[in-house]
């Protein structure tokens, strides 16, 4: 396996799938890891056999299951354009959640599908007879000169933004 670099954000699962020290179903989803810095995006994910390493271009992106900005996944397609129409958020630290982020709250609430449907952001499923949604949001900007880093505790009622300090 190849080294992984300190990482932002930790992924256990990660790394004892790709030490096969963990076997789980075909069916769960594919562990991914994202580093960012203000110069670059790397991510890591595992399809079951394979380490997939992806340096991403500038620009935004959706990370599913099946991979970066994988159409196969029916919330791709759907929420590119979105994205894509969304003004850019200023995220400059100290500004209200609605005036750094403008658009983007709009898309991450979800579009106004519901949670139940497919192409949906934020979601509540049931599967073998357990309900499993979306618990928490987060909303996070890498700059030269900071961080920001907002979080929703209730996305799927869509109040209770807050600005975390960083």
């Amino acid at each position: 396996m190849p080294e992984l670099p300190d990482l932002t954000i930790v992924a256990e699962e990660l790394q004892a799938r790709a030490t096969g020290r963990l076997v789980k179903e075909a069916s769960a989803p594919t562990p991914i890891l994202v580093r960012a810095t203000p110069t670059a995006v790397d991510v890591w994910s595992w399809d079951g056999a394979t380490l997939i390493t992806t340096r991403l271009q500038p620009g935004d992106h959706i990370l599913v299951n099946e991979g970066v900005d994988a159409a196969s996944d029916p919330l791709v397609p759907h929420f590119r354009p979105l994205l894509a129409a969304a003004r850019s958020p200023d995220p400059r630290p100290g500004l209200p959640t609605s005036d750094a982020w403008g658009d983007w709250l709009g898309v991450l609430g979800g579009d106004g599908l519901p949670p139940t449907d497919p192409r949906a952001l934020l979601v509540r499923v049931e599967f073998e007879g357990r309900v499993y949604g979306s618990t928490s949001a987060s909303l996070v900007a890498l700059g030269q000169t900071g961080v920001r880093y907002d979080f929703c505790p209730d996305p799927l009622g869509g109040t209770g933004w807050m600005e975390i300090p960083t």
